[in-house]
């Protein structure tokens, strides 16, 4: 008859008490891509229509549209991003998936002002149950930055 210890381990085993990955099918999106909607705003808060904005994408994205743009009557402009993924190593040892998306740009607004924009989103897979109340995906609405000119 196996000793306690033995018992403990045996149970242990059968009811699975290492890490599990994730369900099936609960992959990352491949491709993501991420909406930015940029609102610019005199000093006085009236929108800046018309107003033309540069934009220079860093290596963590591929910038699809536009290279540079006009604010419509409400200010607004809207960025299309493809963000490289960013799988977290160290996460997947433990059974997690966790894959950033980031986006890096500079952007020059009127009057040659530069700003430089860092926006994330992120997919997150735990393989522990109590973890598994964070899992997250990425974002798929447009976040929207209101930017006030002098």
């Amino acid at each position: 008859m196996p000793d306690r210890v033995g018992l403990a381990l045996l149970a242990a085993l059968a009811l699975g008490c290492g890490h599990r990955p994730p369900p099936p099918g609960d992959a990352p999106p491949e491709d993501y891509r991420r909406r930015l909607v940029l609102i610019l705003e005199r000093a006085d808060y009236r929108p800046a229509a018309g107003a033309l904005i540069k934009i220079e994408a860093g290596p963590s994205a591929e910038l699809l549209s536009p290279a540079e743009g006009r604010t419509d009557a409400r200010g607004r402009l809207e960025l299309v991003f493809a963000p490289r993924p960013v799988t977290h190593e160290a996460a997947l040892a433990g059974g997690d998936v966790i894959v950033d998306y980031p986006v890096e740009a500079v952007l020059t607004l009127p009057g040659g002002r530069t700003l430089a924009l860092d926006d994330r989103e992120t997919f997150a897979r735990y393989a522990d149950a109590p973890y598994q109340g964070l899992n997250r995906d990425p974002e798929t609405r447009a976040t929207y930055y209101v930017i006030s000119l002098p």
